[in-house]
């Protein structure tokens, strides 16, 4: 699951843009200073979380094709 995060959006406001524009994305809220403890510094972070909450890939800002993604979620269920 793909689950997108924002620090200046509530969860309903991102939830209706992922609608409008054909987005399956999840979104949560978390506590605010979740991109401190997980060093996310940079606009459009990938940070692979397991379920365990330890950090299991870590990718900054770039385009990423269906190919990255591919890899990345692969590597997420191990």
């Amino acid at each position: 699951m793909i689950v997108a995060a924002a620090f200046n959006e509530d969860a309903a406001t991102l939830g209706r843009f992922a609608s409008q524009n054909g987005y399956e994305w999840a979104f949560g809220e978390g506590p605010r200073d979740l991109a401190r403890q997980y060093r996310i510094v940079q606009q459009s972070s990938k940070v692979g979380i397991g379920a365990n909450g330890v950090i299991v890939r870590r990718d900054g800002y770039g385009n990423s094709d269906a190919a990255f993604w591919r890899n990345f979620l692969d590597q997420l269920r191990g």
